[in-house]
């Protein structure tokens, strides 16, 4: 785990080179290229920091080491440098874009990245559809969606009614607290030494109760 990783927004035209290079050093070695290099430096520098609350960077001792973009619920780039990897940088963008869109977040990946689709399945994320390759690589993909747990959980409490005792409300009141009466009622208490030599050992006993119908309504 890396120290001291700082989270913050991009700013153009100055985090743009820096996360172009990451995008091109991260990408995976089979991918078709449908840009080349510099096409996709120049998209990079035409698109950071061109909406505020988009495009992160996560930075450590200063060293641009990560990026993502965000889109309201769609986390559309996470991408981290070679050599940073699995150094909690990418988990670290990845808390940002859910403090971001806390209720929901949605993202495509290829189905043969491995180790991103462990990665979010690890933080939650659940694959939701699968394609054959419905995009400019031709690469099969999958995608992933998180909510956070109480979002699946139904809280369900019965409608209270708050009312006077009612004397017919006595046999129910009596059946509810018996048992616990009864179990009073058995217990024996521990043997208490004589305060005295030669004398007999004694108990304390319990209070005996007595409990009637009417008595609750008195």
């Amino acid at each position: 785990m890396a120290e001291g990783i700082e989270i913050r927004e991009a700013e153009r035209p100055g985090d743009a080179f820096d996360i172009a290079e990451i995008h091109l050093a991260a990408r995976m070695p089979y991918l078709h290229r449908a840009h080349t290099d510099d096409e996709t430096r120049d998209w990079f520098a035409r698109m950071v920091g061109g909406r505020s609350a988009a495009w992160w960077v996560a930075l450590v001792e200063n060293q641009i080491v990560g990026y993502m973009l965000i889109d309201g619920e769609n986390l559309d780039h996470l991408y981290v440098r070679p050599g940073w990897q699995r150094r909690g940088i990418g988990l670290s963008l990845l808390n940002k874009a859910k403090a971001m869109s806390p209720q929901r977040l949605e993202l495509w990946t290829f189905q043969r990245n491995s180790n991103a689709r462990v990665f979010y399945e690890t933080q939650g994320f659940r694959a939701v559809e699968y394609t054959d390759g419905r995009n400019e690589e031709n690469e099969p993909d999958v995608k992933y969606e998180w909510k956070p747990v109480y979002s699946d959980m139904v809280i369900w409490t019965p409608r209270l009614e708050l009312r006077p005792l009612r004397p017919e409300d006595a046999a129910e009141i009596f059946a509810a607290i018996t048992p616990e009466l009864t179990r009073f009622m058995a217990w024996e208490p521990p043997v208490r030494q004589p305060p005295w030599p030669g004398a007999s050992p004694t108990r304390y006993r319990p209070w005996r109760l007595a409990l009637t119908y009417t008595s609750l309504f008195d």
